[in-house]
């Protein structure tokens, strides 16, 4: 049985880790969205703070669409793009950041209030925190990978900085929901068969290594190698 008690102390910390679930698969959606539409490399700086506003003036875009044209993408991939396609390109990354600020702070808010009134039990502090942790480390991690997509001789990001951080993203978002369950009350896994558990964990670990395989696959554009399905090129296994 969960050491979580039912309570309204349980009911505040579910609506809420419900919320932050919801936010964080929205991201990992809207962050595949920035992938397909080649917008990842549209900021070319990391701004925090300051960076939560877009550009607010004519100007503005003209001297962020400056920094664009200087990078190896824009001369190799988008050459022809006016300011208007930029613009587009530039609110989607920006959207994607703007949504990481905001799951930041829906997270750190509330979390003070629920350490600081004791709604979160004490053997259960370590966890909420860890998460709050690899919150901030994806941050980091994201400009990381970005980073990497804007030097000479780069027209895109690294596919091993993309699996990081579309793995630490499946991590948290796991981990949230893990806690949700727990909080819930509602998933008995003291009563799950030994057996079946053991198939559960692997099945999971399983589509985990789909996930960051996938990730390298994009990050490296492998997918149009074979333009054939369910075979390679006729085989399982490509020749």
């Amino acid at each position: 049985m969960s050491s979580f008690s039912p309570s309204r102390r349980s009911n505040s910390l579910m609506l809420w880790l419900a919320f932050m679930v919801l936010l964080v698969a929205l991201m990992i959606l809207l962050g595949g969205a920035t992938r397909l539409t080649n917008s990842g490399l549209s900021i070319t700086e990391w701004r925090p703070v300051s960076g939560a506003l877009p550009p607010m003036s004519e100007a503005a875009w003209a001297s962020e669409f400056e920094k664009y044209r200087q990078i190896p993408e824009f001369s190799a991939e988008n050459p022809d793009m006016n300011i208007s396609g930029f613009k587009f390109i530039y609110f989607m990354e920006w959207s994607h950041r703007q949504l990481g600020r905001f799951i930041g702070v829906a997270y750190f808010l509330p979390l003070l209030f629920l350490l600081g009134f004791g709604r979160i039990r004490r053997e259960h502090r370590f966890r909420f925190i860890s998460i709050l942790f690899l919150i901030g480390f994806q941050g980091a991690i994201g400009w990381w990978m970005v980073s990497s997509g804007l030097g000479e001789g780069r027209v895109d990001v690294s596919q091993y900085r993309l699996a990081t951080h579309l793995a630490i993203a499946f991590i948290i978002l796991g981990v949230m929901f893990w806690t949700f369950l727990d909080v819930r009350q509602n998933w008995p896994t003291h009563a799950i068969m030994p057996k079946l558990k053991i198939r559960m964990n692997i099945l999971l670990i399983l589509v985990f290594l789909q996930v960051i395989a996938g990730a390298f696959v994009a990050g490296t554009h492998a997918g149009r190698a074979y333009n054939t399905w369910p075979l390679m090129d006729g085989g399982f296994v490509p020749q």
